[in-house]
Protein backbone atom coordinates (compact mmCIF):
# COMPACT_ATOMS: atom_id res chain seq x y z
CA UNK A 1 0.00 0.00 0.00
CA UNK A 2 2.89 2.35 0.76
CA UNK A 3 4.80 1.45 -2.40
CA UNK A 4 1.94 2.05 -4.78
CA UNK A 5 -0.93 4.43 -4.10
CA UNK A 6 -3.04 2.76 -6.81
CA UNK A 7 -2.54 -0.75 -5.44
CA UNK A 8 -5.44 -2.97 -4.44
CA UNK A 9 -4.68 -6.02 -2.33
CA UNK A 10 -6.82 -9.15 -2.24
CA UNK A 11 -6.16 -11.41 0.76
CA UNK A 12 -7.41 -15.00 0.61
CA UNK A 13 -7.18 -16.98 3.85
CA UNK A 14 -9.07 -20.11 4.83
CA UNK A 15 -9.46 -19.23 8.52
CA UNK A 16 -11.58 -16.15 9.40
CA UNK A 17 -10.13 -16.16 12.92
CA UNK A 18 -6.72 -15.35 11.45
CA UNK A 19 -7.90 -12.35 9.43
CA UNK A 20 -10.10 -11.06 12.28
CA UNK A 21 -7.09 -11.29 14.61
CA UNK A 22 -4.86 -9.48 12.10
CA UNK A 23 -7.51 -6.82 11.56
CA UNK A 24 -8.43 -6.04 15.16
CA UNK A 25 -5.83 -7.15 17.70
CA UNK A 26 -3.83 -4.12 18.91
CA UNK A 27 -0.49 -5.89 18.61
CA UNK A 28 -1.25 -6.87 15.04
CA UNK A 29 -2.65 -3.48 14.02
CA UNK A 30 0.52 -1.86 15.34
CA UNK A 31 2.63 -4.26 13.27
CA UNK A 32 0.55 -3.92 10.09
CA UNK A 33 -0.30 -0.24 10.57
CA UNK A 34 -4.01 -1.15 10.49
CA UNK A 35 -3.62 -1.90 6.80
CA UNK A 36 -6.50 -4.38 6.76
CA UNK A 37 -8.86 -1.49 7.48
CA UNK A 38 -7.82 0.20 4.24
CA UNK A 39 -10.55 0.42 1.56
CA UNK A 40 -7.86 -0.82 -0.86
CA UNK A 41 -7.68 -4.18 0.93
CA UNK A 42 -10.27 -6.92 0.44
CA UNK A 43 -10.41 -10.12 2.50
CA UNK A 44 -11.93 -13.41 1.35
CA UNK A 45 -12.11 -16.30 3.81
CA UNK A 46 -11.94 -19.17 1.36
CA UNK A 47 -9.79 -22.02 0.16
CA UNK A 48 -7.22 -20.50 -2.21
CA UNK A 49 -7.73 -23.22 -4.83
CA UNK A 50 -11.50 -22.75 -4.83
CA UNK A 51 -11.22 -18.94 -4.83
CA UNK A 52 -8.93 -18.87 -7.85
CA UNK A 53 -11.19 -21.28 -9.74
CA UNK A 54 -14.13 -18.88 -9.41
CA UNK A 55 -12.25 -15.59 -9.83
CA UNK A 56 -11.77 -13.67 -13.08
CA UNK A 57 -9.33 -11.08 -11.68
CA UNK A 58 -5.84 -10.44 -13.02
CA UNK A 59 -2.97 -9.60 -10.67
CA UNK A 60 0.44 -8.01 -11.08
CA UNK A 61 1.73 -9.89 -8.04
CA UNK A 62 0.53 -13.13 -6.43
CA UNK A 63 2.18 -13.99 -3.11
CA UNK A 64 1.59 -17.57 -1.95
CA UNK A 65 2.43 -17.90 1.75
CA UNK A 66 1.45 -21.42 2.78
CA UNK A 67 2.36 -23.99 5.44
CA UNK A 68 4.77 -26.68 4.33
CA UNK A 69 3.19 -29.54 2.29
CA UNK A 70 2.89 -31.82 5.31
CA UNK A 71 -0.32 -33.37 3.98
CA UNK A 72 -1.81 -34.34 0.63
CA UNK A 73 -4.40 -31.59 1.08
CA UNK A 74 -1.70 -28.93 1.48
CA UNK A 75 0.27 -30.42 -1.42
CA UNK A 76 -2.59 -29.53 -3.81
CA UNK A 77 -1.71 -25.86 -3.26
CA UNK A 78 1.77 -26.65 -4.60
CA UNK A 79 0.42 -28.57 -7.60
CA UNK A 80 0.85 -27.88 -11.30
CA UNK A 81 -2.91 -27.36 -11.50
CA UNK A 82 -2.76 -24.63 -8.84
CA UNK A 83 0.19 -22.93 -10.52
CA UNK A 84 -1.65 -23.10 -13.84
CA UNK A 85 -4.51 -21.15 -12.28
CA UNK A 86 -2.03 -18.63 -10.88
CA UNK A 87 -0.55 -18.28 -14.37
CA UNK A 88 -3.99 -17.54 -15.83
CA UNK A 89 -4.60 -14.87 -13.18
CA UNK A 90 -1.30 -13.06 -13.81
CA UNK A 91 -1.06 -9.95 -15.94
CA UNK A 92 1.38 -10.25 -18.84
CA UNK A 93 4.22 -8.77 -16.78
CA UNK A 94 2.97 -10.20 -13.49
CA UNK A 95 4.94 -12.30 -11.02
CA UNK A 96 3.92 -15.10 -8.67
CA UNK A 97 6.10 -16.18 -5.74
CA UNK A 98 5.84 -19.15 -3.38
CA UNK A 99 7.94 -20.55 -0.59
CA UNK A 100 9.75 -23.77 -1.54
CA UNK A 101 11.14 -25.07 1.77
CA UNK A 102 14.77 -25.60 2.79
CA UNK A 103 16.67 -26.16 -0.48
CA UNK A 104 19.43 -28.15 1.22
CA UNK A 105 17.51 -30.36 3.69
CA UNK A 106 14.41 -30.63 1.49
CA UNK A 107 15.96 -30.34 -1.95
CA UNK A 108 13.35 -32.66 -3.44
CA UNK A 109 10.60 -30.25 -2.35
CA UNK A 110 12.44 -27.24 -3.76
CA UNK A 111 13.11 -28.95 -7.11
CA UNK A 112 9.54 -30.22 -7.37
CA UNK A 113 8.12 -26.74 -6.82
CA UNK A 114 10.39 -25.40 -9.58
CA UNK A 115 9.45 -28.25 -11.94
CA UNK A 116 5.72 -27.90 -11.22
CA UNK A 117 5.75 -24.17 -11.98
CA UNK A 118 7.79 -24.69 -15.14
CA UNK A 119 5.44 -27.45 -16.31
CA UNK A 120 2.62 -24.92 -16.81
CA UNK A 121 4.77 -22.51 -18.80
CA UNK A 122 6.04 -20.25 -16.04
CA UNK A 123 9.62 -19.02 -16.24
CA UNK A 124 11.19 -19.38 -12.80
CA UNK A 125 13.93 -17.86 -10.70
CA UNK A 126 14.71 -18.96 -7.15
CA UNK A 127 16.26 -17.12 -4.24
CA UNK A 128 17.17 -18.06 -0.68
CA UNK A 129 17.89 -16.53 2.69
CA UNK A 130 18.68 -17.60 6.24
CA UNK A 131 15.65 -17.31 8.51
CA UNK A 132 16.69 -17.50 12.20
CA UNK A 133 13.74 -19.71 13.20
CA UNK A 134 13.87 -21.92 10.05
CA UNK A 135 17.46 -21.99 8.80
CA UNK A 136 18.11 -21.70 5.05
CA UNK A 137 14.86 -21.17 3.14
CA UNK A 138 13.97 -20.74 -0.50
CA UNK A 139 11.33 -19.07 -2.64
CA UNK A 140 10.53 -19.40 -6.33
CA UNK A 141 9.44 -16.55 -8.58
CA UNK A 142 7.34 -17.41 -11.63
CA UNK A 143 6.35 -15.25 -14.60
CA UNK A 144 4.87 -15.53 -18.08
CA UNK A 145 7.66 -13.34 -19.47
CA UNK A 146 11.29 -13.90 -18.45
CA UNK A 147 11.84 -10.13 -18.55
CA UNK A 148 9.54 -9.77 -15.55
CA UNK A 149 12.01 -11.62 -13.32
CA UNK A 150 15.26 -10.75 -15.04
CA UNK A 151 18.08 -9.78 -12.70
CA UNK A 152 18.31 -6.23 -14.09
CA UNK A 153 14.62 -5.67 -13.32
CA UNK A 154 14.75 -7.31 -9.90
CA UNK A 155 17.88 -5.45 -8.86
CA UNK A 156 16.74 -2.07 -10.12
CA UNK A 157 13.41 -2.14 -8.31
CA UNK A 158 12.76 1.01 -6.32
CA UNK A 159 11.66 -1.16 -3.39
CA UNK A 160 15.25 -1.03 -2.09
CA UNK A 161 14.83 2.69 -1.49
CA UNK A 162 12.30 1.92 1.24
CA UNK A 163 13.73 -1.17 2.93
CA UNK A 164 15.51 -1.09 6.27
CA UNK A 165 18.20 -3.71 5.62
CA UNK A 166 17.63 -5.32 2.23
CA UNK A 167 19.54 -3.75 -0.65
CA UNK A 168 20.40 -4.74 -4.22
CA UNK A 169 23.77 -6.26 -3.27
CA UNK A 170 22.16 -8.47 -0.62
CA UNK A 171 19.40 -9.58 -2.97
CA UNK A 172 21.98 -10.43 -5.64
CA UNK A 173 23.61 -12.82 -3.14
CA UNK A 174 20.20 -14.35 -2.40
CA UNK A 175 19.95 -15.46 -6.03
CA UNK A 176 23.10 -17.63 -5.72
CA UNK A 177 22.76 -21.28 -4.62
CA UNK A 178 26.24 -22.45 -5.56
CA UNK A 179 27.26 -25.79 -7.01
CA UNK A 180 25.47 -27.87 -4.38
CA UNK A 181 24.34 -31.37 -5.51
CA UNK A 182 21.51 -31.35 -2.95
CA UNK A 183 20.03 -28.32 -4.70
CA UNK A 184 21.03 -28.90 -8.31
CA UNK A 185 20.18 -32.60 -8.72
CA UNK A 186 17.56 -33.18 -11.42
CA UNK A 187 16.86 -36.90 -10.91
CA UNK A 188 13.88 -36.25 -8.62
CA UNK A 189 12.53 -33.00 -10.08
CA UNK A 190 9.07 -34.52 -10.23
CA UNK A 191 6.03 -32.44 -11.12
CA UNK A 192 3.49 -32.42 -8.29
CA UNK A 193 -0.09 -32.89 -9.55
CA UNK A 194 -3.50 -33.52 -8.07
CA UNK A 195 -3.42 -37.09 -9.37
CA UNK A 196 0.17 -37.63 -8.22
CA UNK A 197 0.72 -35.52 -5.05
CA UNK A 198 4.36 -36.55 -4.78
CA UNK A 199 5.37 -33.40 -2.91
CA UNK A 200 3.95 -34.66 0.36
CA UNK A 201 6.17 -37.76 0.15
CA UNK A 202 9.22 -35.67 -0.74
CA UNK A 203 8.58 -33.42 2.25
CA UNK A 204 8.23 -36.35 4.66
CA UNK A 205 11.42 -37.93 3.25
CA UNK A 206 13.48 -34.75 3.75
CA UNK A 207 16.45 -34.63 6.11
CA UNK A 208 15.00 -32.40 8.81
CA UNK A 209 17.09 -34.32 11.38
CA UNK A 210 20.16 -32.45 10.08
CA UNK A 211 18.73 -29.02 10.85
Amino acid sequence: LQLCQQAHIQIVDLDPAVTVFATNHPVMTQLNDSSLHSPRVSVANSDAFTWLESSSELFDIIIIDLPDPRSVDLARLYSAEFYEMCQRHLSQSGVVVTQSSNPFLAGGVYRSVCASMQSVGLVTKAYREHIPSFGQWSWVLGAKDSAAISEPRLLSANVFERTTWLDAAMFRRMLVFGNNPLVNATSDSTVNTLSNPILHTKYMDSRWDLN
